[in-house]
């Protein structure tokens, strides 16, 4: 003895229909301005982001050519400028200081140079300290063993542009694919 169907719930290929019907029938579900702002403020985020990062690869460069190449030098603090990125007050940011020195003899012939220091030094004015002179650049110098600019910074520019664009891409491509795989399953 066979049951017959149930009015109440199709079979085999009356539920397919009734389900692309309902689609095709229901309510327009259009994201798709939704998807392009969201993508485009990814894109721009990520061009952002990629920009800083060449940006801060410069940056880099020169404080790592400063460490390899620096001439060392004994230069006099004349001014101690400590300064927080941004604005604010220094207890909410990353404090860096910039020291004013005089150079004992002149590089390339500059006798001041600018000492970037990442924390609050303990220095005053007319302290002695041992200084990198960037030969290239004499008004730039560092510590010795002290970079400025991280590499890090570098890659987590470049590694949040490169995640901002994938996401982007994402946003562009899951609509699509789904759209694509129901054409298969509908006509399969």
């Amino acid at each position: 003895m066979q049951d017959s169907p149930s009015p109440l719930r199709p079979t085999g290929q009356a539920r397919v229909a009734a389900r692309q019907k309902s689609r095709t029938t229901g309510p327009a579900q259009d994201n798709r301005p939704v998807h392009i702002a969201l993508a485009f403020l990814c894109l721009t985020g990520a061009v952002i982001a990629l920009t800083l990062g060449v940006k801060t690869y410069a940056h880099v460069s020169l404080s790592a050519y400063t460490q390899a190449h620096g001439v060392r030098e004994n230069a006099r603090i004349d001014a101690v400028s400590a300064t927080c990125p941004g604005g604010g007050n220094s207890s909410r940011c990353s404090l860096y200081t910039e020291l004013t020195v005089t150079l004992p003899r002149p590089v390339r012939g500059h006798t001041t140079s600018i000492v970037n220091v990442r924390q609050d030094p303990h220095w005053a004015k007319g302290d002695t300290i041992t200084v990198l002179v960037n030969p290239q650049a004499p008004s730039y110098s560092e510590l010795p063993g002290q970079t400025f600019y991280s590499p890090m910074n570098f890659y987590a520019a470049v590694g949040g542009g490169l995640g901002l664009f994938a996401v982007a891409m994402a946003i562009f491509l899951v609509p699509w694919w789904r759209k694509r795989r129901q054409r298969r399953t509908v006509g399969a």
